[in-house]
C-alpha cells in the first residue's frame, strides 16, 4: 500500500537502486524513482504495478547533477503514466525488451518533459494497451549496432511523436500512428499507410521497410 520510493537519502553523492528479476511488486499509489537523490530502477522480469504513476525526479531537492533512471529490460511495468516530477536533475527511461502496459486511457503515457527516452538494444520498446494512449516524448536510439524496434500489443491505439530513423514497427493488435517525418519503417505483419502527415500502422499486411 502507499508509495514505493527509491532515492530518499537527500545526499547528491549517494545512489539507491532496485532490481526486479521475477515475482510481483505492487504499489497502490506511485513508484518514485529519485525523489531526493540518484536512483536506478531496473525491471528484468516479473510484474511491477504502480496504480497511480511512475515519477522520476519527484522532489525539488532532486537537483541538477543528480540522475533518475528507469530501465525496462524485461518483465512488465503497468501504470497510468511515466512522468517527470518537479526536480531539475536528469531523468532517463531506457527500453530493451521490457513491456510498458497502460492501466487506462491516457492522453500521455510517457511524459515529454523527461530528459531522454531511449531504445537501448535490439529487444526494443514494447507497449501494451487496450486504450487510446500517446507518447509525446521524443524516442531516441542508444549506442550500439542494432535496429530499434517498437512492438504494439493490446487492442488500443498508440500515437508516437518521434521514433529513431529506421525503427521497425510491429503491430500485434491495435494500431500505431507516427509522423511521416520520423523515419520509421514497417516490419513484417504490419501495414503502413499515409494519412495526412502521419503513417498509420495496422495489423494485416506487409509493406517492405522503406516503401512509400
Amino acid at each position: 500500500t502507499g508509495n514505493i520510493t527509491i532515492g530518499t537519502c537527500g545526499d547528491s553523492t549517494s545512489k539507491s537502486e532496485m532490481v526486479v528479476k521475477s515475482g510481483t511488486v505492487t504499489t497502490s499509489q506511485n513508484l518514485y524513482v529519485g525523489e531526493w537523490d540518484n536512483a536506478i530502477v531496473t525491471i528484468e522480469g516479473g510484474n511491477v504495478t504502480a496504480n497511480y504513476n511512475v515519477v522520476l525526479g519527484d522532489n525539488a531537492a532532486f537537483a541538477s547533477g543528480e540522475t533518475a533512471t528507469l530501465n525496462l529490460d524485461g518483465g512488465t511495468l503497468t501504470t497510468w503514466k511515466i512522468a517527470k516530477g518537479s526536480g531539475t536533475g536528469t531523468t532517463v527511461v531506457n527500453f530493451n525488451g521490457g513491456t510498458l502496459k497502460a492501466l487506462g486511457e491516457q492522453n500521455v503515457l510517457i511524459d515529454s518533459t523527461l530528459s531522454s527516452v531511449n531504445i537501448t538494444g535490439a529487444n526494443g520498446m514494447i507497449i501494451d494497451s487496450d486504450y487510446a494512449v500517446s507518447i509525446p516524448a521524443s524516442v531516441t536510439k542508444g549506442d550500439g549496432d542494432f535496429t530499434p524496434t517498437l512492438t504494439k500489443k493490446g487492442t488500443g491505439t498508440l500515437w508516437v511523436q518521434s521514433l529513431p530513423a529506421g525503427t521497425k514497427v510491429s503491430v500485434v493488435s491495435g494500431s500505431v500512428t507516427v509522423p511521416q517525418s520520423c523515419g520509421a519503417v514497417a516490419a513484417s505483419g504490419t501495414l503502413r499507410t499515409a494519412s495526412g502527415d502521419n503513417y498509420v500502422f495496422t495489423v494485416g499486411s506487409t509493406m517492405d521497410p522503406g516503401a512509400t
